[in-house]
């Protein structure tokens, strides 16, 4: 009687709906901010930032795909234990997190359900049991399942005919699925500071991007500099305050991993923008007043590239990704 309502066939069904249900939830918070997401894995430290950009951008897809298959019981043993590879990758991390300084939030949801990392770990473990649970009881995990329908239809056609039809058929819905629920979710709108500094580089006006958070004691000590330039250079610069917190994707773009970062940026080639100099941690006003006079649309010249993109690195740094 135990064994049955613990691995009975409703119980390996909630197990199936739940755990889809989970992974369904964690792709739609990372596709609303996958920008966001990927500065996250990032911050985690584990991976190199190639890798780290790959993981980013396919975990969502990964995650989408999993939940669909468990929901719908379409390749539900696949799923599983994909799923239990993935909850393994994610256990991982979150461990890591726990034993260094990471922040307050593991990203697995994006914004949308902030989770801190011991009830990630929770998760984790939760979803490695449902996974496993599937995996050993696989004939149960098919109970009500749209895959052992399809199958069954497949069936009644002519034997040369009945897997094509079978794998086909599965693998065109969850495509339908999987691009109909994630491509909306996908396409962001372009941050206004993308569009300002646009803007600016059609009339060949150099852009001073300034990466902060408003908790950072060397940010603010940065600000009272850039108020100065602001003040001396007037229309003839346009600065624009980034937050590293907020405006993910612009921080993506330009791999900033510490804070304040000031990246001057003096024309955009072929929908590139062209880094003239960037200084990572407090830079005083002498050096980047020196920067600026030699950018060549304020000496009356055109706008062009400037030296090879330099990594000029202050004394202090108040945050490293």
């Amino acid at each position: 009687m135990l064994e049955r309502a613990v691995v009975g066939r409703w119980p390996i069904l909630l197990l199936r709906l739940v755990l889809g249900g989970i992974f369904i939830g964690a792709s739609i918070g990372k596709l609303q901010d996958q920008a966001g997401f990927i500065n996250a894995v990032t911050g985690y430290g584990i991976l190199p930032q190639s890798l780290a950009n790959a993981y980013g951008l396919a975990l969502p897809w990964a995650e989408l795909f999993i939940g669909c298959c468990l929901v719908l019981g379409v390749f539900t043993t696949l799923a599983a234990a994909l799923g239990f590879s993935a909850a393994v990758s994610f256990g991982v991390a979150n461990i890591y997190a726990l034993a260094g300084p990471g922040g307050d939030s593991c990203g697995c949801f994006g914004e949308m359900l902030p989770m801190s990392y011991p009830v990630a770990l929770a998760v984790d473990i939760f979803m490695l049991g449902a996974a496993l649970l599937l995996i050993l009881h696989r004939d149960k995990a098919a109970f009500l399942s749209l895959g052992k329908r399809i199958s069954c239809i497949g069936l009644a056609c002519r034997a040369d005919f009945c897997r094509m039809f079978d794998m086909g058929t599965k693998f065109a819905l969850l495509a339908v699925l999987v691009i109909g629920v994630g491509l909306p979710l996908a396409r962001s709108e372009e941050s206004p500071i993308f569009q300002r500094m646009d803007e600016s580089l059609r009339r060949s006006i150099p852009v001073v991007l300034v990466f902060y958070l408003d908790e950072c004691s060397l940010c603010k000590e940065q600000k009272p500099v850039i108020a100065q330039l602001k003040q001396d250079l007037g229309a003839k610069v346009t600065f624009l305050d980034v937050n590293y917190a907020s405006e993910s994707d612009v921080v993506l773009t330009f791999n900033v991993r510490r804070i304040p970062t000031v990246i001057v940026i003096n024309c955009k080639q072929h929908d590139e923008y062209i880094v003239y100099e960037e200084y990572r941690g407090f830079t005083d006003y002498e050096v980047l007043r020196g920067c600026l006079d030699g950018i060549p649309q304020l000496r009356g010249g055109p706008a062009v590239p400037g030296p090879a993109p330099a990594l000029l690195c202050g004394a202090k740094a108040c945050v490293q990704a």
